[in-house]
């Protein structure tokens, strides 16, 4: 079954957290944006997944540099025009204003499938038949039914969110984000920022690193910042050396030659 829909709701007078991307990115920002928002409403209609293979992929698609795609999705997070905390817990890419437009879209279906856990809205209020079970919401034209086991539920899931902090960081001023393949790099705004900083030519690469390493290694660190900044000290320190050895070899070299000369 289809849950896409065949064309995108898009205001004519967007708000100020479109204007800022366009601010910070230009027209690419904006036109990147607009393409996300295609291959949401015509993918899964309310939401889209967002990976880093996801992300490479459609950034071959539209012919942009991925580092730029990437940066707008995170700022696009940053600006509200995402939700910060499904993708944070989830890898998705929506909002409260995309599944209003897309269930608006879509009233006249017979049935919708939808996650419960990706809802930002009450669909009560948008719809009038609404049947709400365990792993997704069955949209009808017969009546509503809400059981109280499913309140329950979900309850619970609201009770057992955790926060996104580093690993042992209780400071809500400042939120880790989950980064890398294996979303176990974490990293503040203010952090990804030093990053690009330090490293504008391979910062993700050196993020990515040291997801595949948490990965297979098991190994906790107190801060993943201060753990690429060391590694990239270690590099440069094996560096150094390997060219101090090679400056040594040809001293030594040129002293032979002059011996034998």
């Amino acid at each position: 079954m289809k849950n896409g829909i065949d064309y995108l709701p898009l205001d004519v007078q967007l708000d100020d957290k479109f204007e800022l991307i366009e601010a910070q990115f230009g027209l690419k920002g904006f036109a990147v944006v607009v393409k996300l928002f295609q291959k949401i409403y015509g993918g899964q209609g309310y939401y889209c997944e967002w990976t880093n293979d996801i992300g490479m992929l459609f950034s071959r698609r539209i012919c942009e540099n991925y580092a730029l795609v990437s940066d707008i999705v995170s700022a696009s997070i940053k600006r509200g025009i995402f939700d910060r905390n499904l993708y944070d817990k989830y890898s998705i890419l929506t909002s409260a204003g995309i599944q209003k437009r897309y269930f608006e879209a879509a009233s006249r279906r017979k049935k919708i499938n939808v996650k419960r856990e990706y809802l930002l809205v009450q669909l009560d209020q948008n719809l009038k038949d609404v049947y709400i079970f365990e792993e997704n919401v069955d949209i009808s034209d017969k009546n509503v039914d809400i059981s109280k086991q499913s309140k329950v539920k979900e309850s619970k899931v609201k009770e057992s969110k955790v926060n996104m902090g580093s690993e042992n960081s209780s400071d809500p001023s400042s939120p880790k984000h989950k980064y890398g393949e294996y979303k176990n790099v974490l990293l503040s705004d203010e952090d990804m920022e030093k990053l690009k900083t330090e490293f504008p030519n391979d910062y993700l690469n050196r993020i990515e690193r040291l997801s595949a390493y948490v990965a297979s290694t098991g190994k906790k660190y107190k801060s993943h910042l201060a753990t690429i900044r060391n590694w990239a000290r270690n590099d440069k320190s094996v560096t150094n050396i390997q060219s101090s050895n090679d400056n040594n070899y040809s001293d030594l070299e040129m002293l032979a030659r002059r011996r034998y000369d």
